[in-house]
């Protein structure tokens, strides 16, 4: 007797394991955009409040991850350096 396979993309194990990749790309792409967009926002306001930014700036918002963008926009305000809000490595 003839058998008739099911083409892989049709089971139904194989939709749900692109399904969970396709969530976690997903949820990763919305995770770096909106860490993109602290940067953004951050890399203005400090150029609004100190003037031009040197490159060891720049350099330090590239390597921060958001929770460290977000704790550096709560405290813009109070510090009277870049040197004393993003420390210097």
């Amino acid at each position: 007797m003839l058998q008739v396979l099911t083409p892989l993309e049709e089971t139904r194990a194989y939709q749900q394991l692109v399904g969970i990749g396709i969530e976690k790309g997903k949820k990763e792409g919305q995770k770096e955009g909106r860490q993109e967009e602290a940067r953004a926002i951050l890399r203005k306001l400090l150029a609004r409040r100190f003037g031009k930014l040197p490159a060891w700036v720049t350099a330090r918002l590239r390597q921060a991850d958001t929770a460290q963008l977000e704790a550096w926009a709560e405290e813009i305000f109070d510090a009277a350096s870049l040197e004393e809000l993003l420390g210097r490595e």
